[in-house]
């Protein structure tokens, strides 16, 4: 369906949809979305039978990979956010 032939009505909450997405602070939903992901996992490890199901390798080592990349961004953000260290001399 090309946008020419959208409703009003679709066009608006596409819009909304969009401008709410634009102002989601998206380090911390990454942040949020994998502590989900770790604590989902942990909660099926620990309900499964013993012995019956355990997390494969691949997912852990995707989970420590997305923290890894979580933290590198937060840590990425804070430093550049800190500003400029002066270079002019003291004040007279």
């Amino acid at each position: 369906m090309s946008p020419a032939r959208l409703s009003e009505a679709t066009r608006q909450a596409i819009d909304t949809a969009l401008t709410l997405l634009g102002k989601v602070p998206t380090t911390q939903a990454r942040i949020l979305v994998t502590l989900l992901l770790g604590f989902g996992t942990a909660v099926r490890y620990w309900l499964a039978d013993p012995g019956g199901w355990a997390p494969s390798w691949e997912w852990l080592g995707f989970l420590s990979v997305w923290a890894g990349i979580d933290a590198a961004q937060f840590y990425g953000k804070r430093v550049t956010h800190q500003g400029l260290p002066t270079t002019e001399g003291p004040a007279a």
